[in-house]
C-alpha cells in the first residue's frame, strides 16, 4: 500500500468531504461546508481496510440513525457506490 503524502492526504479528505456534502442527508451542505466532517474518517477507515457494501451500508445507516434520519436504502446504495467508485478510480491501495 503506498503511503499518500501530506498534500495528498489533504487532497483525499477534500475529495471525500465532497461527496458526503453531495449526498448531503440533512439538506444543509449549500449553507455549511464541514457539517459531514466527522463522518469522512471513518469512512475514508473502511474504504482503506476494504470494507464490504454492507459494512459501509453499516456504518451509513449508524450515521443517519445519529442524525435522527430514516435509512433509505436506494438513496444510501448510490453513496456508497459513489464512494467506492472513487475510491477505486483515485486512492485504491493508498493510506496516510
Amino acid at each position: 500500500m503506498r503511503q499518500l503524502s501530506k498534500e495528498e492526504s489533504r487532497q483525499r479528505w477534500i475529495e471525500a468531504r465532497n461527496l458526503w456534502n453531495t449526498f448531503d442527508p440533512i439538506g444543509v451542505s449549500d449553507y455549511v461546508e464541514d457539517e459531514y466532517e466527522s463522518y469522512v474518517g471513518p469512512s475514508l477507515r473502511l474504504l482503506e481496510q476494504k470494507g464490504s457494501d454492507e459494512e459501509l451500508m453499516q456504518y451509513l445507516r449508524s450515521v443517519l440513525d445519529r442524525m435522527g434520519l430514516d435509512f433509505r436504502e436506494p438513496e444510501a446504495l448510490r453513496f456508497v457506490d459513489q464512494l467506492k467508485t472513487w475510491w477505486n478510480a483515485n486512492w485504491c491501495n493508498t493510506s496516510v
